[in-house]
């Protein structure tokens, strides 16, 4: 399994620095007009003065650079505590910290975009053991081709977490998951459409690849004697992007990937986040989020998860 990760992250900083060794020869300019008025004063054939106005536009041409990145690490906490509250109460303590990527090499007639979201909380109350409330690691990279609307295009996903799993509602807390135990993965080629940074929509012929090591209930096929920790399915990849602004200050971004194997081609993996982003300052953001996972293989039905976060952080970026 190790050798696996390690062919994995070799692949992508490889190619990342193929990207962007040729992206250096490529610019993108920005091209905007402003009008000057210049008065001018001229004496007539006849001895009067005239005076008459010039109209001047100038082009500017703006170099826009050829790696393009954003990242904005965040964390928040939360605590309660309670002393001789009549109306009862637990103490407890929460805590989550995370960090948000995305980049752009642009390497004419390619354009090749990175997305990656890290989060990890952990929440402490009386009586209970250390919990963790968010866990994810999501990781997509794309690469298109041509500059119309539609575009050929390859995409890989990647989805897993960074610790164990517990089911606390069965006796025990009996441990369900580990980091990359499962991971799941997805590569795609098709057909792109993206109509602006803020809609864009792709479909595509897909492998999924479920990969476990020890607990081999998200992959084991229950039709067959033999415990498989690999499930490797080929179907059809679906996805979408919808964002924008409500108000000046407040951000809506939904993101859908679909996922559906030729053999079961009436059952949809749907992993589907949906967030409503508001800024208050440059440092400090609050977000309501509703996070929707279907995964046949993990429980058969649709999971949910909702958030609501005070998060303090500050976004680098080089635009």
């Amino acid at each position: 399994m190790n050798r696996i990760y390690t062919a994995i992250l070799s692949v992508v900083f490889l190619f990342s620095a193929l990207s962007h060794a040729n992206a250096q020869e490529t610019k993108t300019t920005e091209v905007s007009t402003e009008t000057v008025k210049i008065d001018t004063i001229s004496i007539g054939a006849d001895g009067s003065i005239e005076t008459a106005t010039i109209i001047r536009k100038i082009q500017k041409t703006t170099f826009l650079p050829d790696f393009i990145y954003n990242i904005r690490p965040y964390g928040s906490i939360v605590q309660v505590s309670f002393k001789d509250w009549a109306e009862g109460g637990i103490n407890s303590v929460a805590w989550a910290a995370g960090l948000e990527a995305n980049s752009k090499y642009i390497f004419k007639p390619f354009v090749w975009e990175n997305r990656l979201e890290l989060g990890f909380g952990q929440n402490k109350s009386n009586g209970e053991s250390l919990r963790k409330t968010t866990d994810i690691i999501d990781f997509e990279t794309n690469i298109r081709y041509g500059a119309r609307v539609f575009k050929p295009e390859f995409v890989a996903t990647l989805r897993t977490q960074f610790a164990p799993g517990y089911d606390y509602d069965t006796d025990g807390d009996p441990q369900i998951s580990a980091f990359f135990d499962p991971a799941y993965l997805v590569q795609s080629i098709g057909m792109s459409y993206k109509h602006s940074e803020q809609l864009e929509a792709s479909l595509g012929l897909a492998f999924r690849e479920i990969i476990t090591d020890k607990y081999t209930l998200f992959s084991d096929d229950t039709d067959t004697d033999e415990i498989e920790s690999v499930d490797f399915k080929t179907g059809i990849r679906a996805s979408g992007l919808l964002a924008m602004n409500v108000l000046d200050d407040i951000f809506f971004k939904s993101r859908l990937q679909l996922f559906s194997a030729f053999d079961q081609l009436d059952v949809w993996d749907v992993n589907s986040k949906n967030t409503l982003h508001m800024r208050i300052n440059d440092s400090i953001h609050t977000e309501v989020g509703v996070y929707f996972l279907f995964q046949k293989n993990a429980t058969g039905r649709l999971q949910i998860q909702q958030t609501f976060a005070l998060s303090f952080g500050y976004a680098f970026s080089n635009i």
